[in-house]
């Protein structure tokens, strides 16, 4: 039998009056950024780095990363990201400068990342999957001051050792990688080798350049998308927006910090180059202090088996791999301490929320749209909600404003016309969490963002009365 939810004991419009009450940790300001005028999220840090040295004392004692056989505490870690971003200030990495990480998911993937951001760098997140080709194009075009990599991707530019030196390239680090190519040093020696010095850390705001990650580049080479940290840092309160929302749906009050519960905890499926596995978990979990399992690839048995040895809370991933991990775990529940699954950057299978509903009934599903040139998340929800609309991608998030506009109509979106709720046109997208734009490519940055900071998504879909997204097409091949 088919499961129908409750009717929600609020309206859409009443959940986001509670998020946008004065002692919501959601609450928005107006403010005035260039030439954007954007609601933005009044509880965040002010940068990333800051997010990192918040969390590394305060749950220092805590696990934060676990992968295969190792396992580091938040203090443990943060020691590591120390004394890599003194070894990369000693080599000249400075505010502003880039920072390339190219790696499958593994603890020295986070560590870099928090590293970067120690000394005010521009992280780069090059996909580690990409073609030879398209790898040494991301590389190339953002120039970083030091590059890390994995054993893998080592190999793959070890031809091209010269050349990356040639851009300024100073440090080629490798990691697991005992006898890494000419030119990259082992990533281990390299900080055993360095003495730690303390160095002066330069101020960092919210409008300072903070991450390129790059799009998928299906039919053409990747674009970098360069964001701030108020981009990046917004998407903490997007992606929690869903789960807040469901549980105001529902009749209830926006949950408070308690620093008695269990301890949070993902099975991490997704690559941290995508917005998705970095945005909305690496994030998500570092702020709450939670623990991070990584995998080196996704097995549904293997994932089955981590999630009741290790008592994880959210298991996410793309659709797909969810459903599988779904039919992997003990029929009767036995040690499953799921709380939340998520899923998102593909059309879930028609039968997956009900069958998350049937095997873990305690558990909440959610999902979402969004893009890399938004940060993650455009549009999220969960529970219920999402339960009765298994085909929508969600609500915007306080911050966030939706437009549907005709396919055809020129820029600027904010003089286009808005389409009436059922009409199908093509998603744009106003906040906080828009990107800059792409990296050094003006002519693309012009036909996909505004000067009030609108992005045409090129999807095409529709919003319903109460404002739910639905995914009609895509209006375009190029993401």
């Amino acid at each position: 039998m088919t499961y129908t939810p409750p009717a929600p004991q609020r309206s859409v419009e009443e959940c986001d009056r509670i998020m946008q009450s004065p002692q919501s940790p959601l609450v928005c300001d107006t403010v005035t950024l260039g030439k954007r005028r954007v609601r933005a999220y009044r509880n965040l840090p002010a940068s990333i780095r800051d997010l990192w040295l918040t969390s590394a004392e305060a749950f220092a004692d805590k696990e934060y990363l676990v992968y295969e056989g190792e396992r580091l505490t938040y203090a443990q870690t943060h020691e590591r990201v120390l004394r890599l971003a003194s070894l990369l200030h000693a080599r000249g990495v400075k505010k502003g400068d880039r920072v390339a990480i190219a790696m499958r998911n593994v603890p020295e993937w986070a560590i870099s990342w928090w590293a970067c951001h120690l000394l005010g760098g521009v992280a780069v997140a090059v996909n580690a999957w990409l073609t030879p080709e398209a790898f040494y194009h991301c590389v190339s075009i953002t120039e970083p001051r030091a590059l890390i990599v994995d054993a893998e991707r080592a190999e793959v530019l070890g031809p091209k050792v010269a050349s990356l030196r040639s851009l300024g390239c100073s440090s080629l680090l490798a990691a697991r990688a005992p006898a890494p190519p000419a030119g990259f040093e082992p990533f281990v020696a390299a900080l055993e080798a360095h003495e730690p010095r303390a160095f002066a850390r330069p101020e960092v705001g919210p409008e300072d350049d903070a991450i390129i990650f790059f799009t998928s580049g299906t039919t053409s080479l990747p674009k970098g998308v360069l964001s701030t940290q108020r981009q990046y840092l917004s998407n903490r309160w997007n992606t929690a927006s869903g789960k807040v929302r469901a549980i105001l749906r529902k009749g209830g009050e926006i949950p408070a910090p308690d620093p008695n519960a269990p301890q949070a905890s993902v099975l991490l499926t997704v690559p941290l180059f995508h917005v998705m596995g970095n945005h909305s978990f690496l994030l998500s979990l570092t702020v709450m202090g939670g623990k991070i399992v990584l995998m080196h690839k996704f097995s549904p048995s293997l994932g089955a088996k981590i999630v009741v040895a290790e008592g994880i809370t959210n298991a996410s991933g793309v659709p797909n791999q969810v459903m599988q991990l779904l039919e992997e775990l003990p029929a009767d529940a036995r040690g499953v301490k799921l709380e939340t699954l998520s899923y998102g950057g593909g059309p879930p299978s028609s039968r997956l929320p009900e069958e998350a509903r049937k095997r873990l009934p305690e558990a909440t599903t959610s999902q979402g749209y969004g893009l890399t040139e938004v940060n993650s998340v455009a549009t999220a929800f969960a529970g219920d909600d999402y339960l009765a609309r298994p085909t929508s991608c969600g609500l915007a998030p306080p911050a966030v404003d939706l437009k549907i506009i005709p396919p055809s109509a020129p820029m600027p979106v904010s003089a286009a016309p808005a389409l009436a709720p059922g009409q199908v046109g093509e998603i744009c997208i106003h906040g906080p969490n828009v990107a800059q734009g792409y990296w050094r490519d003006d002519d693309a940055t012009r036909k996909a963002f505004d000067d009030e900071g609108w992005f045409r998504s090129g999807d095409l879909g529709y919003v319903d009365e109460e404002g739910f997204l639905f995914i009609a097409d895509r209006a375009k091949d190029i993401v």
